[in-house]
């Protein structure tokens, strides 16, 4: 009753409550600025052009129309009365001065010249059919964040997880007005301030996350001045450098749009380098393959990031590659993130990572070789007979011919770089399981399961739990396998549905369940699977580690739960074969006796003759 009581009591109702409620406290701060930031758009209007922050003012990118005397490369250093850093600065303004954009000031070169400009209407569908790809990265990137709440356990810092995708999307959403080219003050110096802050707090708190993923190796657990460091780092750093490069303080804000970004590489790198340092060291194989998806897809996110957009922007001023370029790579990262934290058991993350390079390895070939055909065909063939669409119709017979021949020779490559060593050869299966199904004695049986695969297989221990009647017989001997106290009837239970293996490392909200495959981990065994014959669960068998420390990969848990499901038909024919060897030594004992029996008959039915005195 007690029990009943703890746990529909008023307090643990409301932290129920707090704990659904929580994730969507957190989304309200993306979705506000989506809609400010939407709204803005919609309400001023655009004038056809693109502008994007720099050092010394707004830089005219991608024109849409011919709306205004502007061309690509025009810096506005001014808009009515009002420079670049007081328009950066507008949002901390005690008193903002009156700044509808009237005139501003283009600098062209060495020229400066003003106008009047000009606004054309946003209508919804305008604004949906430019910004959508925004608002579905945005969108996915808080979906992602509230799926892994609900769906992930409870000991994965998913939280942290959905506040650094939260802040990542209130920074996307703040791109909108360099998009649609706004030059209200007050709505560029909001865009200037989110896109900072946030920026900051997104890499602080992805730095939080990773240092706290996996658990197994949480740094900074009882730590909170590491996490506050996390925070501060990367505004200290700007901030401070800020300082020291500007000369008047009314560059200050230039400067700082300049080195926003400085240390998020280095946070960035620390990531990476975290991972890279936790992947030898984990013990778990299942987390070695969530950690080996993380690393993989940093370079395809982070490396664009970094290499062409935020050090080109601090050295040169300019990024080599377009905000949506950034933000399409960024989507991989949290993706990979998400992947890892809702499919713990990542057992083919091998494959699929080969696969995956192959493929954007096959696209860029695919762009290089059109590209340099276009060049090709402006340079040799214009004003001649050949035509472009017969070399076209020539260039995608080719690529019938060879993409198969392609994509087959560098997905060998890299299956021998990415993919383990198989444990077995083709043929080994078929001739393992004729071994298995001729051992007619247990004695046999067990011996090749126990000895003959882990020496064919480069497996470190093979253990068998086998369960006779009301008995549990361990092979071998028991020893150190059975020192760690083991709940076998829990082990049953938990393989005796439709899961055919059970990771050590598998987390578990049964405590006694959790504390079984502790101590099964501690006897350095990785991974149980279940020995099924026609009549149910027969035993287990125990694998330890390979011999090559690799993870084991999803083909070993095929190879292995075949063989499981032979050695499981084997045991019941070889507890067959015991019970009528067993039962044949009871009979010709009972004949023996019976044999004897009428030995002794004849002998009974001859006088006894008594001694006389």
């Amino acid at each position: 009753m007690d029990e009943l009581t703890r746990q529909n009591s008023p307090l643990r109702s409301d932290k129920n409550a707090k704990e659904r409620i929580l994730p969507f406290a957190v989304i309200f701060l993306p979705l506000s600025f989506i809609c400010i930031f939407s709204f803005s758009v919609l309400y001023y209007g655009t004038p056809e052009f693109r502008v994007d922050k720099t050092q010394h003012g707004l830089k005219i990118g991608k024109i849409h129309q011919a709306l205004n005397p502007v061309q690509t490369g025009d810096l506005i250093v001014r808009i009515n009365t009002l420079s670049y850093d007081r328009i950066l600065a507008r949002l901390t303004a005690l008193k903002p001065e009156s700044a509808k954009p009237g005139t501003i000031t283009i600098k062209r070169g060495e020229m400066y010249f003003e106008f009047e400009p000009r606004f054309n209407p946003v209508s919804p569908f305008r604004f949906l059919s430019f910004a959508w790809p925004h608002l579905l990265l945005m969108f996915s990137l808080i979906f992602l964040g509230i799926l892994s709440y609900f769906r992930v356990t409870s000991e994965q810092p998913v939280m942290v997880f959905l506040v650094s995708l939260s802040f990542f999307a209130t920074t996307i959403s703040a791109t909108f007005p360099s998009h649609f080219g706004i030059l209200d003050p007050s709505v560029i110096s909001l865009s200037f301030f989110t896109l900072a802050v946030f920026n900051w707090l997104a890499f602080g708190s992805m730095l939080h996350f990773v240092f706290s993923f996996p658990n197994e190796r949480n740094r900074v657990k009882n730590k909170p001045r590491w996490i506050a460091a996390f925070y501060l780092f990367a505004p200290l750093v700007s901030i401070s450098s800020a300082v020291i490069m500007c000369g008047p303080m009314d560059e200050f804000l230039g400067w700082l749009q300049r080195l926003r970004n400085l240390a998020l590489p280095f946070m960035a790198a620390a990531a990476f380098i975290k991972h890279c340092l936790d992947y030898p060291k984990l013990t778990s194989s299942l987390e070695k393959n969530q950690i080996k998806l993380i690393i993989s897809a940093y370079w395809m996110s982070f490396g664009p990031y970094i290499l062409f957009y935020a050090l080109p922007n601090i050295l040169f001023n300019t990024p080599l590659i377009s905000f949506k370029v950034v933000v399409l790579s960024g989507i991989i990262l949290p993706g990979a993130y998400f992947i890892a934290l809702i499919r713990y058991r990542l057992l083919d993350v091998d494959h699929m990572i080969s696969k995956t390079i192959s493929y954007v390895i096959l696209i860029w070939i695919l762009l290089i070789s059109y590209s340099y055909l276009m060049i090709l065909i402006k340079r040799t063939f214009i004003g001649r007979e050949i035509l472009s669409e017969e070399l076209f119709l020539i260039y995608l017979i080719a690529i019938a011919v060879f993409f198969e021949p392609v994509k087959t020779l560098i997905s060998f490559g890299l299956d021998l770089l990415f993919l383990p060593r198989a444990l077995y050869k083709e043929d080994s299966l078929a001739a393992l399981s004729r071994k298995i199904g001729s051992s007619v004695y247990l004695k046999d049986l067990t011996h090749l399961l126990t000895h003959t695969i882990p020496e064919n297989f480069q497996i470190r221990k093979l253990m068998l739990l086998i369960f006779d009647r009301d008995s549990v017989r361990w092979y071998p001997a028991p020893g150190a396998p059975a020192d760690p106290p083991l709940d076998s009837n829990l082990l049953k239970s938990s393989l005796s549905g439709k899961t055919d293996y059970l990771f050590c490392t598998t987390p578990s909200k049964n405590p006694k369940l959790a504390k079984t495959l502790f101590s099964l981990k501690s006897a350095e065994i990785e991974l149980i699977l279940a020995l099924r014959g026609a009549t149910g669960l027969s035993g287990l068998m125990l694998l330890g580690r390979r011999k090559d420390g690799r993870p084991y990969a999803k083909r070993d848990i095929r190879f292995f739960t075949t063989i499981c499901n032979q050695a499981g038909l084997a045991l019941e024919n070889a507890f067959h074969y015991e019970s009528l060897v067993e039962s044949k030594k009871q009979l010709e004992k009972m004949f023996n006796k019976i044999v004897q029996s009428e030995k002794w008959r004849p002998w009974e039915k001859w006088p006894r003759f008594l001694p006389m005195n």
